[in-house]
């Protein structure tokens, strides 16, 4: 699991090393937090969380938690699944760590434990992704790396969509799904970005 959850950021890393976030304007690890979740910035992301109304977190605090409790070698959801996986006879257990972290773990610990199930639920549906010109965001698990796999904004859509290039014919295009690019979350403003080409047509097929 711990694996799992840091392969985005090493993707992430990799593609972006010495430069900054498309715009030039946002932190990277910023940029990479709110991207990793598709924004994440709406009632349903701080429900996933158990939030009262008064207490509203963001993408990024979540991760940085997420970082200290699981990923550091001596974090505290770290350190209770080690445990586990070395008293495989312990009863009672839940989702890998046993009933006693949920009722003595601190808040940091439960919060970066259910940010990790919700990443987990994000890339049954989707996958992470890293444009050629350093955006990132969430593309559906059949998009491609290294093909001929683009990000459009249509015309008339609310969010931008993976399309796949078929054959030779530049106008022969095969959706592939809706996606998020963060950054940039409309035609409109993808419209005001030159880095993203100017209008042209395309037929799906």
């Amino acid at each position: 699991m711990r694996r799992f959850c840091k392969r985005p950021k090493e993707k992430f890393d990799s593609n972006i090393i010495g430069q900054s976030y498309p715009g030039g304007c946002e932190d990277l690890t910023r940029a990479f937090a709110y991207a990793l979740v598709g924004g994440g910035t709406d009632d349903k992301y701080n429900k996933t969380f158990n939030l009262i109304l008064s207490e509203q977190i963001n993408p990024l605090d979540v991760r940085i938690n997420y970082e200290k409790c699981c990923i550091e070698e001596d974090g505290e959801v770290y350190q209770a699944v080690v445990w586990e996986r070395q008293n495989p006879e312990a009863e009672g257990k839940v989702n890998g760590v046993s009933y006693n972290f949920y009722s003595t773990g601190s808040k940091e610990a439960s919060r970066a434990w259910s940010y990790t199930h919700h990443l987990v639920h994000i890339f049954r549906n989707y996958r992470f992704f890293m444009a050629a010109d350093g955006y990132a965001g969430l593309a559906p698990l059949n998009t491609k790396d290294n093909c001929d796999d683009s990000v459009a904004f249509l015309d008339g859509a609310n969010v931008p969509f993976v399309i796949r290039l078929l054959g030779d014919d530049t106008l022969d295009w095969a959706l592939v799904g809706p996606c998020y690019v963060h950054g940039v979350i409309d035609a409109k403003a993808a419209m005001e970005n030159k880095s993203f080409g100017g209008r042209t047509q395309i037929r799906l097929v």
